[in-house]
Formats: C-alpha cells, sequence, structure tokens
C-alpha cells in the first residue's frame, strides 16, 4: 500500500505542477525530454520513475515557479511563486495556446512579476465583485456557440419548476 500511495502522490504532483503552468503532457515530456509514454504512465501510476527522472521533473517545475510537497500524511500541494504565476498568466493569455473559438484580446496582462503585487488577491476580487452585485442576479455572458447559449437558467426564470404533464 505504501508503494502504491507515493506512485499516486508522484502521479498527482507531477500533474498539478503540470497544470498549473498550463502544460500540455506533450510539452512537459520534451521539456523533459521524456517520451510522452512515459510521462504519461508516470502520471498515471502504470509505470515508475527512477530517482534521477523524479528528481528532474521536479526540479524542471520548480525552475518555472512550481513547488511541489509531498507531506507524510499522504497529501500533495503544489504553489507557485509570483514567477510561476507570472508564467501562468502569459501561457494563458498567449493566443497560441488558447482554443480558436475564443481567441481574443483576455485584457492586459503585468509587464513584469513587479506589476502583480498591485493585483487584486482573489478574496479581495470576490468580496469585491460580491459587494457590486449585491441586490441583482448576476447572470452569464451569453454564449455564442454550442447548446450552453440555448440553455435556459434560473436566473432568466426560464427552468421549469414542474415536469410538464405528458
Amino acid at each position: 500500500m505504501q508503494g502504491l500511495l507515493t506512485k499516486a502522490q508522484i502521479a498527482l504532483g507531477l500533474r498539478m505542477g503540470r497544470a498549473a503552468l498550463g502544460w500540455s503532457q506533450d510539452e512537459f515530456a520534451i521539456k523533459l525530454g521524456w517520451a510522452k509514454t512515459t510521462l504519461g504512465r508516470a502520471e498515471t501510476i502504470d509505470g515508475g520513475l527512477r530517482t534521477e527522472q523524479f528528481v528532474h521533473a521536479i526540479s524542471l517545475l520548480s525552475e518555472h515557479g512550481v513547488t511541489v510537497n509531498f507531506k507524510q500524511d499522504g497529501s500533495v500541494s503544489v504553489s507557485l511563486s509570483q514567477d510561476g504565476v507570472f508564467e501562468a498568466m502569459r501561457r494563458l493569455t498567449d493566443e497560441q495556446f488558447r482554443r480558436s473559438d475564443r481567441r481574443k484580446p483576455v485584457g492586459a496582462l503585468p509587464s513584469s512579476t513587479n506589476d502583480l503585487a498591485d493585483l487584486e488577491s482573489p478574496l479581495d476580487f470576490a468580496k469585491n465583485l460580491a459587494q457590486d452585485l449585491r441586490g441583482r442576479a448576476y447572470s452569464r455572458p451569453a454564449q455564442t456557440g454550442g447548446l450552453g447559449g440555448a440553455l435556459p437558467t434560473k436566473l432568466g426564470g426560464a427552468l421549469p419548476t414542474k415536469r410538464p404533464k405528458t
């Protein structure tokens, strides 16, 4: 059981660290110099990693501002430094990596990691949003494609409260 838990922790740590930066398995494998199947097996506990492979993967994540913490109680956590957040933001706003139907400008990106200190924390953002919306119903922006735009919403009052009689 201990070996399985360790494999699960490693798999989750690699996945979470990679996802924090917005990297695909292909990209992470290329950066590591591994075959995608090697990374895939490590991320699904189907395969193991040699110690030097594990150290290399964790070091690469660390170089990009991601710290993976493996705890004695079996939990795994990932944290990002300011540099890691900035790299993730840069990746998330790069049109090359966005879906073709979502390649619209997403707003200004801070020009450096120093500018991140001026950004509102997620908690402050949520509090301010709640204050702004107090007394008003929030509605999602309309979708331009797919079924989502055609479905009724609770806030619009269009959802039936009872099943129609047949």
